[in-house]
């Protein structure tokens, strides 16, 4: 199994043509105050999209998506889902949308992709304080 692209970005879409359409790709997101738990910084909506190559051929696959912070702790978001390749390329394509996040603190933030426990892919996204 392989990543094709794993990106967060503005919005996400798939065209009645299977065509997977990527708008705003990004990595920072920069905040105007120090967030803390008690007062995290909100971003409004963002979505996770990414394609999976290589999955066994009508075989469902569990698949989970964490975001945490560097420090460690509870992810501040988690799903959880199963996924079946899909031709003979046996590939899955998938967006998730993030509607108002919340970051308890600035820094790194990473994105991990795992596929029946094994981790496939990750991304990092940075929370700047201005």
């Amino acid at each position: 199994m392989n990543l094709s692209y794993f990106v967060t970005c503005d919005a996400a879409a798939m065209t009645k043509e299977n065509k997977m359409v990527l708008h705003g790709i990004f990595d920072t997101i920069f905040a105007g105050q120090e967030p803390s738990p008690e007062a995290p910084v909100g971003h409004p909506s963002m979505a996770v999209a990414f394609e999976v190559v290589g999955l066994p051929a009508g075989k469902a696959v569990t698949a989970v998506l964490e975001l945490t912070h560097e420090a460690g702790g509870d992810p501040i978001f988690r799903n959880e889902g199963m996924l079946v390749g899909d031709g003979e390329l046996g590939k899955h394509t998938a967006i998730f949308s993030l509607n108002l996040m919340r970051f308890p603190r600035s820094g790194k933030y990473q994105i991990a992709l795992a596929i029946d426990g094994k981790v496939l892919g990750t991304r990092s996204l940075l929370l700047k304080v201005r």
